[in-house]
């Protein structure tokens, strides 16, 4: 009866309402150790009618028996067990670890009538044998639980109880002994390193050390004379962890030696970084040490492997094939990208490129996206550079360079590196961009009153015409669905190029300081075919009821086609004039022709526009400090510099480029880059990419990307694996 009334208390205990207590409940006594033995009483005031109590005492292992413990001749057992004592219910154990420093007591009244005052009883122990100094006793501040004989639970505070201390036989200050440095050693036996190694080695598991979450670690890596320091900076604990009872919130390792393991430990130092992440004893890692490149990898099962990566490894081969010809473009190259160096997450990348030959590309970004993988760098000039986007054995590249873009495409039978037409989105008179289609078709204002400032997640949908997907796919997409498996096979490449685009405009908003990306949420094949007339085909997507309700359903901030060809412009878009003066969610919409948006990123151009964006003043039907309704922002132009100024460049929005670049040498730039008069631009000669609030697309961004954000709430998808899919 008494076990079953004490578990009632404990789940009242548990459930309870809470108040807080405003006078002390608990104090712990002190206790002088005598020949090794120590007794602490427990005293309750019990001015706050309290029948059940729970603490947590936290002992030093190193000078206290904790399996010595009883209370009130209540030996501490894993389970513990009940004793009655005046007609008090009283429990104390000592909990598992990761918490086996502690000992709970419990004590209940079965009569709900209040614990009586006076001593609740004592904590008698051993003394480890030698220990000296003074043992504080300290109730857990976050484990502390009380219930009031109304229901109701006493919230802790420090006010709560009073602590103790035990006072050892020699109570001179405690010095605690120096915590001892935590080393890895990765300098294991070498064995045959595969390219793009140039040595492998075999290493001790040192998971169980960083799991522990060392603040510091002492590396020891081939061919370094003495041991490198590095100091934590990032931890994230996964499966596998559990909480302590210190109150620090802080996750420790499961003492269970079955439970795998998840968590992530990076950290530098001088000359030196670390990352390295295990996934349920799978682990991925790479060192970065005084200009060398290592990767961890391998698993808790077959051990781990060190491998030192070759310096600036080809992305493809060092020489090229003769061009052959490709709609669009003006060369084009068969090439074999080097997956398994590209995917590695290297700091260098060795590029060789037509009518340039071989550059070096310094990483300046990386990142797994749910198993895809997107590398991004940066070339000799500081805004020249290329965005990588992968999965599995395809891979997309956007490179632009001072004199040249380049684009890597997958195909059916390999890649190709090809050379656009034309150079420059949004800049050719065949190749302008027109800013927005009259006639919008609004649709019911379901978003839009965020304020705007701050950053910004805008959800895209991406849709490709029939035409567009033969392209993007080098076949027929009729005939692969047909196929077994070709549904899947058209849905991953069209995802891949969908991600791909985005991440080249991701790029470009975070050169310009705009904090805001675009998140992809939707890839697909449309069934519709193009018009012929780039204009009626964003009249139709912006107008067609099936794509309005596919937005709504998808909670899309933005919707994007891309289409196989037609005449005009390369690119349409809708532009938020009037995003100050209530819902623009309807001017959400953009096409872009499939080869200029891979060749002269027209879709970074279009882009801009929904964002708000304005061409170039002399471009722009709108003026600088035109009034809200006439342009977003009075300063949401584009930018250039022509020849004669010295530095002949253009941003992304401008339009028109050989007129207002002049035409002077050397040739017009054109970084992935949006005005901003913040930015000086190594590339454009050192010139600032904009004029303070006149030519300033980054910082209207900034103000309408959370506005945009907003025109549609996405709906919660989740499933069994509890990832929103």
């Amino acid at each position: 009866m008494k076990y079953f009334l004490l578990y009632i208390a404990i789940w009242w205990l548990m459930s309870a309402d809470r108040v807080v207590a405003e006078n002390e409940i608990l104090t712990v006594g002190t206790a002088i150790e005598i020949d090794g033995n120590a007794s602490v009483g427990l005293h309750l005031s019990n001015v706050e009618d309290v029948v059940g109590l729970q603490f947590d005492l936290q002992f030093d292992q190193t000078r206290v028996d904790l399996d010595s413990i009883d209370f009130c001749g209540n030996s501490v057992e894993e389970e513990g067990d009940a004793t009655s004592t005046g007609g008090v219910l009283k429990v104390c154990r000592r909990l598992p670890a990761p918490n086996d420093d502690f000992v709970r007591v419990l004590a209940v009244d079965p009569s709900l009538s209040g614990l009586p005052p006076g001593i609740l009883g004592s904590l008698n122990f051993k003394t480890i044998e030698g220990a000296t100094g003074v043992v504080a006793l300290t109730p857990a501040e976050c484990s502390f639980l009380a219930v009031d004989k109304w229901g109701s639970e006493v919230a802790s505070a420090s006010e709560s109880f009073k602590s103790g201390h035990i006072a050892l036989a020699d109570s001179s200050a405690y010095a605690p002994s120096p915590s001892e440095i935590v080393r890895i050693d990765l300098t294991g036996p070498s064995t045959f390193a595969p390219a793009p190694f140039v040595a492998e080695h075999r290493i001790s598991n040192f998971l169980v050390t960083l799991a522990n979450r060392p603040e510091e670690v002492e590396l020891s890596l081939p061919g370094e004379t003495v041991p490198l320091q590095v100091f934590l900076s990032k931890f994230d604990a996964g499966d596998g962890f559990v909480e302590r009872l210190d109150c620090s919130g802080e996750l420790v390792p499961d003492p269970r030696a079955e439970v795998a393991k998840s968590f992530s430990w990076a950290g530098e130092g001088s000359g030196v970084a670390m990352h390295v992440t295990s996934e349920r004893g799978v682990v991925m890692g790479e060192v970065i040490a005084n200009g060398r490149a290592f990767k961890v990898f391998g698993n808790e099962e077959d051990g781990l492997t060190l491998s030192e990566i070759a310096p600036s490894p080809p992305a493809w081969g060092s020489s090229l094939s003769a061009s052959v010809p490709a709609d669009g473009f003006k060369e084009s190259y068969a090439i074999s990208p080097n997956i398994e160096f590209l995917r590695h997450n290297l700091p260098e990348l060795s590029l060789t490129l037509p009518n340039i030959g071989e550059v070096v590309a310094t990483r300046s970004h990386f990142e797994d996206q749910n198993g895809d993988w997107l590398w991004e760098g940066h070339l000799p000039g500081r805004f020249e550079s290329i965005v990588i986007t992968g999965s599995g054995s395809k891979i997309y590249a956007t490179i632009v360079t001072e004199a040249q873009n380049f684009v890597v495409t997958p195909g059916a039978t390999g890649h190709s590196l090809s050379v656009p037409s034309e150079p420059y989105a949004g800049c050719g008179v065949e190749l302008n961009s027109q800013p927005e289609a009259p006639g919008f078709i609004e649709g019911e204002a379901t978003g839009g009153q965020s304020t705007g400032g701050g950053s910004a997640s805008i959800d895209v949908a991406f849709l490709a015409s029939n035409q567009a997907c033969d392209l993007i796919l080098s076949q027929s997409c009729d005939a692969l669905e047909q196929q077994s498996g070709g549904a899947q096979i058209i849905s991953d490449q069209l995802q891949l190029f969908a991600q791909a685009r985005l991440n080249t405009t991701n790029f470009a908003l975070n050169e310009s300081q705009v904090d805001a990306e675009l998140n992809l949420i939707y890839a697909d094949r449309l069934d519709y075919d193009d018009s012929g007339n780039t204009f009626d085909d964003l009249v139709w997507l912006q107008g067609d009821l099936f794509v309005q309700a596919l937005r709504d359903q998808l909670g899309a901030d933005l919707v994007t086609m891309t289409i196989g060809s037609g005449a005009g412009f390369s690119g349409y878009a809708n532009i938020p004039r009037g995003i100050q003066l209530g819902d623009s969610s309807f001017a959400a919409f953009s096409v872009n022709i499939y080869s200029n948006q891979i060749g002269q990123n027209i879709d970074v151009h279009e882009f801009g526009h929904n964002l708000g964006g304005e061409h170039n003043p002399e471009e722009s039907p709108a003026n600088p400090g035109d009034p809200p309704g006439q342009v977003s922002y009075p300063y949401a132009f584009g930018h250039y510099s022509d020849a004669t100024s010295g530095g002949a460049f253009t941003t992304v929005m401008t339009a028109n480029w050989p007129l207002w670049c002049g035409g002077g040498s050397p040739p017009c730039t054109q970084p992935l880059l949006y005005s901003n008069a913040d930015i000086v631009c190594a590339q454009c000669n050192g010139f600032p990419a904009g004029i303070p609030n006149v030519r300033e697309n980054a910082k209207a961004f900034v103000l309408t990307a959370p506005v945009i954000a907003a025109y549609r709430d996405r709906p919660e998808i989740i499933f069994a694996s509890s990832f929103e899919q």
